[in-house]
């Protein structure tokens, strides 16, 4: 008789005890886990103990399947026994995990959430100020190029424009703000280019009369003034671009940032079937009473080494809807 034959037919019993002893080898308590999950509160603070928790769940799950192995390979009459000693201990762990699984990516999703609308809200405020800061650059050049009064006075319109009542929405709560920087820094260059064109003007006007006059002197003395007012105005062209190229952040906004609990998240692409009738006829190797998920998961990854989800978070594709299905771990 050989020694397979001589192996005692297993018993629930037994069965049970030799995974009772390999959960005692590694260090895991069944119940202990249970006891944990009981006294547990679903709080952000306790995350990284949820998360040890399905991880120690889950490690037992490793170790009722090695042990599964180990126990069964000599026997061919006590492998139903075996079978079902395994089901329902993972029976078991798939209800202790049903008690943390959910609430646990509650509330991952909860602070990924928050997550984004601050991302959001960063990138409001930022736009806002790129926003002034682009007007400042833009209204000072337009001022530095002007030549004539008329040409301040619709430059000087725009501007009143934007610090009006009707620009509460563009700003927002930064309306204030954005009309005393274009106050501080728009004002000083338009009160400085309306003299100076106010004097060109002037001397214009000396220059025509003295043309009457046939005053040759006078004439080249006055284009002289003419001319080193030309040239200020240009200088202030120059000045204005280089200051633009320098300009720092003028426009700083404190926003208090929270800190968010560390989550680990695992994206995976999941599918369901949305138009049976499409996907029978392009790709009826994909179907049978239900998707056949190994062959649509490689569909799946095929797409995604496409790009095909690149900024989505689906695809149809004949008829199979193709989506990120993220968990967190």
């Amino acid at each position: 008789m050989s020694e397979k034959q001589n192996l005692p037919i297993p018993t629930s019993v037994t069965v049970t005890a030799q995974f009772n002893i390999a959960f005692t080898q590694h260090g895991i308590s069944v119940q202990k886990i249970q006891d944990e999950i009981n006294s547990l509160e679903f709080t952000e603070d306790n995350l990284p103990r949820i998360s040890e928790l399905i991880k120690s769940i889950k490690g037992a799950d490793k170790v009722i399947e090695a042990k599964h192995k180990e126990g069964k390979a000599p026997y061919l009459e006590g492998g139903k026994v075996w079978d079902e000693a395994k089901k329902s201990l993972l029976t078991i762990n798939e209800g202790l995990l049903s008690q943390l699984t959910p609430k646990y990516n509650q509330l991952c999703a909860a602070i990924e959430q928050r997550q984004k609308e601050a991302e959001n809200e960063k990138n409001r405020i930022n736009a806002i100020k790129a926003g002034i800061e682009s007007n400042l650059i833009s209204f000072s050049s337009r001022i530095a190029q002007c030549q004539t009064n008329a040409e301040l006075l619709a430059i000087e319109r725009v501007i009143n424009l934007e610090k009006s009542e009707s620009r509460k929405t563009k700003y927002m709560e930064f309306h204030d703000e954005a009309i005393e920087k274009y106050d501080s820094v728009l004002l000083p260059i338009l009160k400085d280019q309306k003299e100076k064109i106010k004097q060109k003007e002037e001397l214009e006007k000396q220059i025509l009369e003295a043309e009457n006059s046939n005053n040759a002197a006078k004439i080249d003395e006055l284009n002289e003034k003419k001319e080193q007012i030309d040239n200020e105005i240009l200088q202030n062209q120059v000045n204005v671009q280089q200051e633009a190229l320098n300009l720092p952040d003028t426009f700083d906004v404190v926003v208090a940032e929270e800190v968010f609990p560390e989550i680990k998240t695992v994206n995976r692409i999941s599918f369901e079937l949305v138009d049976a009738a499409t996907a029978l006829k392009k790709c009826p190797e994909l179907i049978t009473v239900e998707i056949k998920h190994r062959e649509a998961q490689k569909v799946a990854m095929t797409l995604k080494e496409a790009g095909t989800f690149n900024g989505k978070d689906e695809v149809v594709v004949n008829g199979i809807r193709f989506f990120i299905d993220k968990s967190y771990k």
